[in-house]
């Protein structure tokens, strides 16, 4: 019985040291959201896989959209916008860990739970391949 009771205490301390206070309201996964901007539906793509086009609003899996991660913008005819994802401590999170004992802070650390990506949503205006803008130099 003692065990049984020993085996029981254990697994729930890891199944409770395993989750902090980012991991409960942020979850495992962050959002990607992209204004319709211009030209209108431009393709969205991540570290080179096609997400979808603007506008969007998609979870992503946050193994996937990490600090580093390239967020492209691309529509034929047009240069490429690219976006270098940043990912911050989150400030509430980390609030809430302190205030319900410490200890979440370290598995939120660990986990990566406690760092999101340090934009809202993504508004692009994309240029013509070719153009030129106010203040570039002419080559004769």
């Amino acid at each position: 019985m003692m065990k049984k009771f020993t085996i029981l205490a254990f697994i729930s301390s890891v199944v409770l040291l395993s989750t902090g206070c980012a991991t409960v309201f942020g979850g495992y996964k962050n959002k990607l959201a992209v204004e319709n901007g211009s030209p209108p539906n431009a393709e969205v793509f991540l570290d080179g896989q096609k997400m979808g086009t603007a506008p969007m609003d998609q979870k992503i899996d946050k193994y996937l959209l990490q600090h580093g991660s390239l967020i492209e913008l691309r529509s034929e005819g047009n240069v490429t916008d690219t976006i270098v994802v940043e990912r911050k401590v989150h400030p509430y999170y980390t609030l809430a860990d302190v205030l319900t004992g410490g200890i979440w802070t370290l598995v939120d650390v660990a986990t990566g739970n406690l760092y999101r990506p340090s934009y809202g949503k993504i508004k692009y205006e994309l240029k013509k391949k070719g153009s030129t803008t106010i203040g570039e130099k002419y080559e004769n």
